[in-house]
């Protein structure tokens, strides 16, 4: 079952049916001759005059960028919370920041190729290109930035989070706490609602959407995997947007995401403001071993200034430090990220016991190397991301830095 829904499988004749095998089907499967033959008078092929029309091809081989040892690391750390909690689904994303290159792609429960019967058809889709959900609180630093691009607020700016919550359009949402004036970082340290939706109605809807759309929200990634979700955002332009839709944003509601997306948009913070293209594929070589496509990726796209990117990437290494995201703390490192518990909406309403939790983050600071997002469907036994999403995060990262060979950083040790 080892990265199963990313590589796929093919059927009895050999055409790729799902993942890698399914996409890149025309690449692996090469290309027949096309032959003409002269037939004698019984109409009996004859090779005294045949003719090659077209060479055929044999299939080619195509490279990928996962590292098994981080695929294994995400599978095994993913089964585990599983074991623990309970829940429909895991799904887990590792990313380059810099280069969109994917290291880990991660989809619990799996399943063999070699015995598909024995499986449900839903475990041959992968969950982080495949399932969309609300991003609850992961979103919010989305939020921060298009505040911070508008320049409603600076990096150093009080937040009025005060009140238990905040009343739009005639409903009141509630905050976690009565939080009071908070600083701009403690927003999201906290996961103030009430900060984060004033923040929202502040910012102009213009900028706030078109913020989102940067991100690349609502379209697919590009990624080379088949049945690619675009998730779902309605734009301003489509005339959708009501007195609540700013409000929702801020929680990471009216907006549904997958797991590949939501780390393509945490590498912007990561890479100091530039949205990459994710990939799978590395290379593609011919049957002797020689490169004949080499794994070329399109220029990253600035997408936040410089200075806004540094300014969220600083916020959320305090959430880690003291906020909702402590438990994704790693020993001797500076990890950054956000937790985010999102209500599931089933036939138009939120279902009290059914949530996604998700956990979004890079590390190491201040030069991180990886992106790493991971969502939990339908946890069981808790459902909150700080106690489900965010220690399976820390873990994963743990092993990940000392895989890579990162040297921890000794308190009072130069």
């Amino acid at each position: 079952t080892f990265a199963a829904p990313v590589v796929g499988f093919v059927n009895a004749e050999g055409q790729g049916q799902a993942g890698v095998e399914a996409s890149c089907q025309n690449l692996l499967a090469g290309e027949a001759s096309l032959v003409r033959l002269s037939r004698d008078g019984k109409r009996i092929p004859t090779q005294l005059d045949e003719q090659t029309e077209k060479p055929g091809r044999p299939g080619f081989q195509v490279v990928l960028t996962l590292d098994a040892r981080v695929q294994w690391i995400l599978e095994e750390e993913l089964a585990r919370i599983l074991e623990e909690v309970g829940g429909k689904g895991a799904t887990a994303v590792a990313m380059d920041p810099a280069t969109g290159e994917i290291l880990g792609l991660a989809s619990l429960p799996s399943y063999d190729p070699q015995n598909l019967a024995s499986y449900p058809k839903e475990t041959w889709h992968h969950r982080a290109v495949e399932t969309v959900l609300e991003p609850g609180s992961t979103f919010k630093p989305i939020v921060v930035a298009a505040a911070l691009q508008a320049g409603v607020v600076r990096p150093d700016s009080l937040v009025d989070c005060s009140g238990g919550g905040v009343q739009v359009a005639g409903f009141f949402i509630r905050d976690h706490a009565r939080y009071g004036i908070l600083p701009l970082a403690q927003v999201l340290s906290f996961s103030s609602n009430a900060g984060a939706i004033r923040l929202a109605l502040r910012t102009p809807a213009t900028t706030l959407d078109e913020t989102i759309q940067a991100f690349g929200f609502g379209k697919t990634t590009g990624v080379e995997l088949p049945a690619e979700s675009p998730g779902l955002y309605r734009p301003l332009s489509s005339r959708s947007w009501s007195a609540l839709t700013p409000a929702g944003l801020a929680l990471g509601q009216e907006i549904s995401v997958t797991a590949l997306q939501l780390a393509r948009a945490y590498a912007v913070f990561a890479n100091g403001g530039l949205l990459v293209r994710p990939t799978l594929i590395h290379q593609v070589r011919d049957a002797t071993g020689h490169t004949v496509v080499a794994g070329g990726q399109p220029a990253p796209r600035r997408v936040l200034a410089p200075d806004v990117a540094a300014a969220v990437a600083s916020m959320l290494e305090r959430v880690v430090t003291e906020g909702t995201g402590k438990a994704a703390q790693v020993a001797g490192f500076r990890v950054a990220g956000k937790t985010g518990t999102a209500q599931k909406a089933v036939e138009g309403s939120y279902k009290s016991g059914r949530h996604a939790a998700w956990f979004a983050g890079f590390f190491p600071l201040p030069q991180p190397r990886m992106v790493l997002v991971v969502c939990v469907d339908e946890p069981e036994a808790t459902y909150w991301a700080a106690e489900v999403a965010a220690p399976a995060f820390g873990r994963m990262a743990a092993r990940l830095l000392q895989l890579f060979g990162h040297v921890p950083k000794v308190e009072g040790v130069a």
